[in-house]
Parts: C-alpha cells; structure tokens; sequence
C-alpha cells in the first residue's frame, strides 16, 4: 500500500500524511502504530504515545505494540509503564510460542523482552531456546548482543555486535536495531 511504500522509502512527511488519510477511512492499528513510530523517530515522545496507545486500544495482544509502549515510556522516564509495557509484551509473545514453539526469532524477542523486565532465567531460557531453534541470522545475533548487554554480560554484547559487523551488519542496521 502506499502509506508502507513511502515509509520504505524514507518519505516521512507524504507517509504520515498517507497513514492520516488511511485513519480518516477508518482507525486501523497499523496506522497509528506507524504514526507513533515517526513521531518516535522525530523524538516526539508525547506524540508517540498517544498514537501507540490508540493502537493498543485497537489490539491489545500486539506484543510489538507493548514493546513499542515500553520504548515510548522509557524516553519519558516512566520507568513503572517500561516494566510494565515489556512484562505485557513477554506475556503476550509466550503465549503465542505455546501455540508455535518452531520460530527462533521469536524466542530471541521473548529473551529481549524479558531482559527488559529484569527477569534473567526466563531471559536465559529464551535465549537458549532461540539459540535451539536455529537463530543465528544477524538480527537475531543482534537482539542477542541486546540480551547481554541488558543482562550486564557487556563484554558478550560488545565481541557479538562486532561479529555481526564482520558478517556484513551495516552500521544503520546497528543503529536501527537499538
């Protein structure tokens, strides 16, 4: 569609205006969730907010969306809604891998998610359990890295993040994934 077109193209100002008309037609939860994430983008947190929590409201079991929250209330330092955001996502994404247990991103989000609430065994278990079902592509390893580095194991975090940069991670990539 060409709200996602010109947001792939970096055409921020015409995909904005593009995901307001879509909302104009009718509030969609993609939308607003790609509206907060300009509105991110362009360091307006307050924005971001208000749209990711309207997406919420349209699905409340997008973990993406609870992630997104948990990012949103981390740059206002509100650190009660971060643990709570991320506690939510992690609830979310575990449920789903007890339906579909076969994806290694997935487990490799669930460990960031969990990192990011604090919880270390089930973020170890999620990490294991990633590792177990094949996700060694460079955003998985750079999740990974993100896992570590939230676990205070820095040193794992730092020789990854280089690993990824010999395998080809681009620097943008890096920079897009933190």
């Amino acid at each position: 569609n060409r709200c996602a077109m010109e947001l792939a193209m970096n055409h921020t100002a015409e995909a904005e205006q593009a995901f307001r008309n879509s909302l104009e037609r009718a509030p969609t939860e993609t939308a607003y969730g790609n509206l907060g994430t300009i509105a991110f983008g362009n360091k307006d947190y307050r924005k971001a907010l208000d749209y990711y929590l309207k997406a919420r409201d349209l699905n409340p079991r997008n973990d993406g969306i609870w992630r997104n929250l948990g990012d949103t209330y981390a740059m206002l330092g509100d650190e009660a809604n971060v643990k709570e955001s991320y506690g939510r996502a992690a609830s979310l994404l575990s449920a789903a891998m007890r339906t579909n247990p076969s994806r290694g991103a997935a487990w490799m989000t669930l460990a960031f998610y969990e990192g990011k609430v604090g919880r270390r065994v089930e973020a170890e278990k999620a990490l294991a359990s990633a590792e177990q079902r094949g996700a060694t592509d460079l955003p998985s390893l750079l999740k990974k890295a993100q896992v570590y580095a939230l676990l205070g194991e820095k040193e794992k975090a730092i020789q990854l993040v280089l690993h990824c940069l010999m395998q080809g991670l681009s620097r943008t990539d890096d920079e897009l994934s933190m």
